[in-house]
């Protein structure tokens, strides 16, 4: 079907859900919410099928709506995709990239996706933290970068490892001090740990196995928390060195059990199968790998 108006329709649908309302389309691009809203329900009338479920104060999409809005993005890809290969034909890669990031690594990914833009300024951002797109299925990301496990039997994403981040053990100056600046884990009490995940077991070392933790003075469920925990003394904690550059230089964390070699923890990029990968993605991609590469060898020698 190469209806003009009915691709338009779709477009307007995939705008709507994907900012949650019609005021919010409205408000963004100035098209009157009488507007979208008729536009969305021609939409309907023209596929014989309800796409949302209306309420008082929002919609949800039906499970109808929910398959248009994929196969619809698809299209909006692939719009996108003609748009670049013709940006490309001039050297120019442009479009908007959608990404979300683990909020312990914000500041290297956001100094690399600055960088990025700045060699490539026809290319726009949306940036969110990963946790505000965990739950989120009417947004479309094109790249997520995630410390957690990936998803198993997907169809609909692809993960596939970014970069081995090197670990290391963090304490601020003050719980360093007092610990008598420890060489080894072994040497640091259960109730001066800080643990990831499970309370059970420490299992970063990459020798001697996993430490049984019976008592850890706190237990977290990301790595943020954990840093800004050992930040403030609350005990040691295991954490990628390339987030703690910064507290290294500031003096607000310190190394400590530096004879153990921690476990590294691996970046994982999540994405919409290969076709529905944009080129400025992938470029974005092999960017934040090599930017990542370098920053690391710089992180550990400074460590």
């Amino acid at each position: 079907m190469r209806d003009p108006q009915y691709l338009t329709e779709l477009f307007w649908y995939v705008s709507v859900v994907e900012l949650g309302s019609f005021s919010a389309v409205a408000q963004k691009t100035g098209v009157a919410k009488s507007s979208l809203s008729r536009r969305v329900k021609n939409l309907e009338a023209r596929l014989g099928v309800q796409l949302l479920s209306r309420g008082p104060r929002k919609f949800l999409m039906t499970s109808v709506g929910e398959d248009v809005y994929r196969n619809a993005l698809d299209m909006l890809a692939s719009a996108q995709a003609a748009k670049i290969c013709a940006d490309e034909s001039r050297d120019q890669l442009g479009g908007l990239v959608r990404v979300a990031i683990p909020a312990a690594l914000s500041s290297s990914l956001i100094s690399i996706i600055n960088t990025f833009k700045t060699d490539h300024p026809g290319v726009r951002f949306e940036l969110f933290y990963e946790h505000e797109v965990a739950s989120a299925s009417n947004i479309h990301i094109d790249l997520i970068l995630t410390l957690g496990d990936p998803p198993r039997d997907s169809t609909d994403i692809v993960a596939r490892p970014m970069a081995q981040l090197q670990q290391a053990f963090f304490a601020s100056p003050a719980v360093a001090d007092r610990l008598g600046n420890p060489e080894t884990l072994d040497d640091v009490a259960d109730n001066d740990l800080l643990v990831l995940g499970s309370a059970a077991f420490h299992p970063e070392r990459e020798e001697g196995g996993s430490r049984h933790i019976d008592s850890p003075s706190l237990t977290f469920s990301n790595l943020q928390t954990l840093k800004d925990a050992a930040k403030a003394g609350l005990g040691v904690a295991c954490l990628p060195a390339i987030s703690c550059s910064e507290e290294l230089a500031c003096n607000t964390l310190r190394v400590v059990c530096g004879k153990e070699k921690a476990k590294p923890l691996v970046l994982t990029s999540q994405t919409p199968p290969f076709k529905g990968i944009t080129p400025t993605t992938r470029l974005l991609m092999r960017t934040i790998i090599q930017e990542l590469q370098n920053q690391e060898t710089s992180d550990i020698a400074a460590t």
